[in-house]
């Protein structure tokens, strides 16, 4: 994970405006990260992404941690894969059935090229129309969005 200076996550517009999620803002933080590694201009497809559980620490969880950084791992990757985001559906006899996507296909621990402990993720595919290929986007700041430290904030900042 490198500085997150220039980073910035791209978004589907109605993305922003119209999904329902709640996530803490670790699991936003750790989610606009790998966004901003997505080009949607020149991407077709979500490429796996490896992430060294120390870059996570060190720019995610700014040093704070509740008990040892593997745990913490632990916790964030089985919360952050449980988490739904919720869409419009459709309306039968005037009730609204919403549709829901989990954030990512898969999230594996591993290690990496150089032997440091990391973790795997790969977007959901459902999420490539907000993700991939986009025209009309917003733009948000990854510098800007880590120094937010509440889940709150960030979804305002977005």
């Amino acid at each position: 994970m490198t500085a997150a200076n220039n980073h910035i996550a791209r978004i589907e517009n109605s993305f922003i405006f119209n999904a329902q999620y709640n996530l803490t803002a670790r699991e936003q933080k750790l989610i606009l990260y790998l966004i901003s590694q997505i080009n949607p201009q020149t991407q077709s497809e979500f490429q796996k992404q490896v992430v060294s559980i120390k870059d996570i620490e060190t720019h995610l969880t700014n040093g704070k941690r509740r008990g040892s950084i593997y745990q913490e791992m632990k916790d964030l990757t089985r919360q952050i894969s449980k988490r739904q985001i919720e869409f419009e559906g459709v309306e039968i006899d005037g009730v609204q059935l919403p549709g829901f996507v989990n954030w990512f296909g898969s999230i594996t621990p591993m290690k990496d090229e150089s032997g440091n402990l990391s973790i795997e993720f790969i977007f959901s595919e459902k999420l490539k129309p907000f993700l991939i290929d986009l025209e009309k986007y917003a733009r948000i700041s990854l510098s800007e969005s880590l120094k937010l430290g509440s889940g709150i904030a960030i979804r305002l900042f977005q």
